[in-house]
Formats: structure tokens, sequence, C-alpha cells
């Protein structure tokens, strides 16, 4: 099961996400670029960039939390928009999924969910059990070709 974006809007919210994400891991390690800004800016920079460090597990979990809140599968058999609402409502169904986009023209599906409550290979399964299409967990969107 691929689960990717489908829409313009769902590929603006992963492009959002994934800025956000880089953000905060720039902000968790702003500690360790504290050389580079002191070469660039000057030594006096590195006063400021101490105000930063008590905020450096706070940066961190921001980083992994928004890395971790959606999973693309590839969904092979899905032959009509039925098809694709079948899966959405079964993933639907899984407690810790928050959001489900299914695709059947593309054969893939993008979920969000709470990595705390479940894992993307629990929902590849559980779709595999409960219909008749073979979902496979991708990394990301360049894996399912």
């Amino acid at each position: 099961m691929t689960m990717m974006p489908t829409s313009n809007r769902d590929q603006s919210l992963r492009k959002a996400g994934l800025a956000a994400s880089v953000l905060t891991a720039v902000g968790a390690s702003i500690c360790c670029i504290g050389p580079i800004a002191a070469a660039v800016l000057g030594i006096a920079s590195l006063g400021g960039l101490v105000r930063y460090e008590p905020l450096r597990p706070n940066f961190t979990v921001m980083t992994l939390a928004l890395l971790a809140g959606a999973f693309y599968f590839t969904i092979e058999g899905m032959t009509c928009g039925a098809c694709a609402t079948s899966v959405k409502i079964v993933l639907g169904k899984i407690e810790g999924v928050s959001a489900a986009r299914v695709s059947h023209e593309e054969k893939s599906a993008v979920v969000t969910y709470d990595p705390a409550k479940v894992t993307p290979q629990q929902l590849a399964d559980t779709v595999n059990e409960k219909l008749p299409y073979k979902a496979t967990v991708v990394a990301n969107r360049e894996d399912k070709q």
C-alpha cells in the first residue's frame, strides 16, 4: 500500500510539513551551527546562540513528530473509486489513524497516524487481511517505481 498525496492541496501540505521538519531540525542543531555562524557573522553572534540551548530537546521532539506523522503505501489490485473508498474505510477504523487519502488511479494512499498507537506495517497488514488488495509499505514516493 503506497500512501502519497493525491491532490495539489495534499502535495502542498506535504511540502509544508517537510519545510517545518527542516526548520525544527535546524533549530535543534543551532548550537552545532554556532561555529559557522561565528565565522560568517562574527564572534559576537555566539552569545545569541546560547539562548537556544535549553530549547534543543523541544526542537528535536518537534522534528520527530513532524517527520513521523504520515506514511506512503502502494496498493495493488484497486480498479475503481469504490476500491479506494473501501481501503479508506478500513484504514479509518484503525485506532491511531487520523486521516487517509487513497487513489485508485495511482494505486496509492497516504495515511496520517499516531506512531505511538500504530505502525505503517500494521496499517498495511490490516488492509491485506480485510481486503483483496496487496498493500506494501514504501519509504517514499520514489521507492514505489
